[in-house]
């Protein structure tokens, strides 16, 4: 079958860009507690009862989590992140038959991967991406048979749709609030405008109001609520909740993705002012005005929660993305030399952007595979020998366009010691990329009996630090961690130059290392690198 290389190639490629990273991506944070929990369906309901009233997202990350194929599990939870953005992409499509979906897809891509206000978190962590972005699956595909079969609903398709709306109404909170508004919405404007099908209409938009009281008014929410480390929070006057939310915590949101709803905002009001002057309301400036306030609902929404992490957010970037997929639909299909000229520039402007977040991600994400296969034989070596405390290093993430792009750093101990059949387990800061020590390039130190014993280095690559690392010999008995370390770099064109660092001396496997980044060389122009403490050589290593 010939591939139409308009269309499907672009769903490819965008598959292939989120696979590279997420099976980079080791399990980590609360992957490993949800993987203990049974798929029992009563051990659900009693995590429901108890604890958390996502039980969609909490079974899918359960049913991913029990995914013995990494490779698998992978992929298909990249599958789903492209699935969805290609239902945000239709959504223009499904409510005014405008197909443009092949030019709307590549720019939400790109918005979602550059603007996302928890990359790590909500896409390449499984149980995080369960809970914000796989659930979005029902929110975005209910929305989009919804605008598609308005005015032609049968008993047939309102039943998948209310279907539907339940799971969409499970989602998660914020996405729960802004989907029960826009809800509201649909009705109010189908009593106004067209009342075909109203009974239909009001009928499906009830599920979405059912699963959103399951989930909001669960007994584990307000249990959970009760947890000591939420009641301040909880001490303070409504109003000043309230208020603290606006003035302070909605800052990160909208310094994140605030230009995405300010551009959402000023196309949707330039298609209304179109609209106006045409005396007529058009599907795209009602459905693109309709999700921005549906992304400010699901960010304002959030005033009843105690805690925001960046992740919390991700529900009201993606109705930021629906408004802009109507505004990108519209500009598509713009004759204006200017507005045409201006979206160019925009898209190339955005297209540099994702290049260079994509490339620091992707080799930082490659990185942590490679940490995570020392710290893999850190836990083997522990099992095999039974020593009472693991001490296992942390995860180190090299240079990142947005920090929170890393995923979650959350480290439960009696989680992973029982995941993985070991007594108990220590975690280590570690101030340097350490997996240099299995993918980079290793050398003897020339000087023999010093503290210092084999140097570890990375290649080179545009606009990242090289890594250096070298072993300790020993138990460090001649090593002075308390004093800096001055490492002299020579270059084969006779040049030199020296860079000072503090050592943190780190346990990886039974041996100690030390580590530091250097930026600005190149580590093919260098012949010699001579390491000195305390002004006394201890090490001298040939890179010729």
């Amino acid at each position: 079958m010939k591939i139409n290389t308009n269309v499907s190639v672009i769903y490819i490629i965008a598959f292939a860009l989120v696979y590279a990273i997420a099976v980079y991506t080791p399990l980590h944070s609360d992957d490993f507690s949800y993987s203990l929990l049974s798929l029992d369906f009563t051990n659900h309901i009693a995590h429901y009862l108890s604890w958390s009233g996502r039980f969609i997202a909490d079974y899918t990350s359960n049913i991913l989590l029990h995914i013995e194929d990494y490779y698998v599990r992978s992929a298909i939870n990249s599958l789903l992140i492209v699935v969805i953005i290609y239902f945000i992409s239709a959504l223009p499509y499904a409510a005014t038959g405008s197909n443009q979906v092949k030019t709307v897809f590549p720019v939400i891509f790109m918005v979602f991967w550059c603007f996302n206000p928890n990359l790590g978190q909500s896409v390449f962590w499984i149980v995080g991406s369960a809970n914000y972005s796989l659930t979005m699956l029902f929110v975005v595909s209910f929305l989009y048979f919804l605008l598609k079969w308005k005015d032609s609903l049968n008993k047939y398709k309102t039943a998948f749709l209310l279907f539907i709306g339940i799971l969409a109404g499970c989602s998660n909170e914020s996405a729960s609030v802004a989907l029960s508004f826009f809800c509201v919405l649909i009705i109010f404007i189908s009593l106004l405008i067209n009342k075909k099908n109203i009974i239909s209409i009001c009928l499906l938009c009830s599920g979405v109001f059912v699963g959103s009281a399951l989930l909001i008014l669960s007994p584990g929410n307000f249990n959970r609520a009760q947890d000591v480390s939420f009641q301040q929070w909880y001490s303070w006057p409504l109003l000043t909740r309230f208020l603290y939310h606006i003035e302070e915590r909605m800052m990160y949101p909208l310094l994140t993705f605030g230009l995405i709803i300010a551009l959402s905002f000023i196309f949707a009001a330039a298609i209304v002012f179109r609209d106006i002057k045409r005396r007529l309301v058009s599907n795209e400036a009602l459905y693109s005005s309709a999700f921005f306030i549906c992304s400010l609902t699901a960010l304002i929404s959030l005033a009843g929660s105690p805690y925001t992490p960046p992740r919390s957010w991700t529900g009201g970037f993606y109705f930021s993305l629906m408004s802009l997929s109507f505004v990108i639909n519209y500009l598509a299909q713009n004759k204006s030399i200017l507005t045409r000229s201006l979206y160019s520039l925009s898209i190339a402007s955005l297209m540099l952007l994702f290049i260079t977040s994509y490339y620091f991600v992707y080799h930082s994400y490659k990185s942590v595979s490679y940490q995570n296969k020392i710290r893999d034989a850190i836990v083997l070596n522990s099992r095999q020998s039974s020593i009472g405390e693991t001490i296992l290093p942390d995860f180190y993430f090299s240079k990142l366009l947005n920090a929170n792009d890393r995923f979650d750093e959350f480290f439960n101990p009696m989680a992973f010691s029982k995941y993985y059949n070991i007594n108990s387990v220590k975690l280590e800061k570690v101030d340097f990329d350490y997996s240099v020590i299995i993918s980079g390039h290793v050398i003897n130190n020339e000087l023999q009996g010093e503290s210092l014993l084999s140097l570890y280095y990375s290649d080179t690559k545009s606009f990242m630090p090289c890594t250096l690392s070298f072993a300790l010999n020993g138990d460090q008995r001649e090593f002075n961690a308390d004093k800096s370390i001055s490492l002299s770099i020579i270059f084969k064109n006779g040049e030199s130059e020296a860079q000072d660092f503090k050592p943190s001396p780190v346990n990886i496997n039974g041996r100690l290392y030390i580590g530091m980044s250097v930026y600005g060389i190149n580590i093919n122009k260098i012949i010699k690198l001579v390491v000195k403490q305390e002004n006394k050589t201890i090490g001298i290593y040939s890179l010729n």
